[in-house]
């Protein structure tokens, strides 16, 4: 059987306070993904949230929010990194379960509705922006 470790959580509310201002009122925060190495800095490990925010009109978006640590035991110093991907479809404002993960070439982002069930799949690769940064 799992047992809790004294360190949990390890994310708590106070390390969302961190947030651009825009995105600190969340709803349904939940659903770590696995960690990955972070693809600009390989001593950084990246984590994956989904949740709602309030962007505009006081309308939730379904987000997968990534953080950063440095920590190899992956327990502390998580800190806000960026969004991974947004639902512009409307799909749902609850999203949960989601995962990221390397298939070849490809990454692949999975997350489900809370209401139906339905998983939907998004497919990329990283880039960099215009201030040099990796995105998916």
């Amino acid at each position: 059987s799992f047992v809790k470790l004294p360190t949990n959580p390890v994310l708590t509310e106070y390390d969302l306070l961190a947030l651009p201002l825009s995105l600190a009122e969340l709803e349904y925060f939940r659903d770590p993904t696995n960690f990955w190495v972070n693809p600009d800095n390989t001593s950084e490990w990246l984590v994956a949230f989904v949740a709602s925010a309030y962007d505009d009109f006081y309308v939730p978006v379904s987000k997968v929010f990534v953080f950063a640590t440095s920590d190899p035991n992956l327990a502390a110093d998580f800190r806000y990194s960026h969004v991974l991907w947004q639902d512009t479809l409307d799909l749902s404002n609850e999203l949960e379960h989601p995962d990221f993960f390397k298939l070849g070439d490809d990454y692949y982002l999975k997350v489900s509705t809370m209401l139906s069930g339905q998983d939907y799949w998004v497919y990329g690769n990283y880039t960099k922006n215009g201030d040099d940064k990796t995105i998916f």
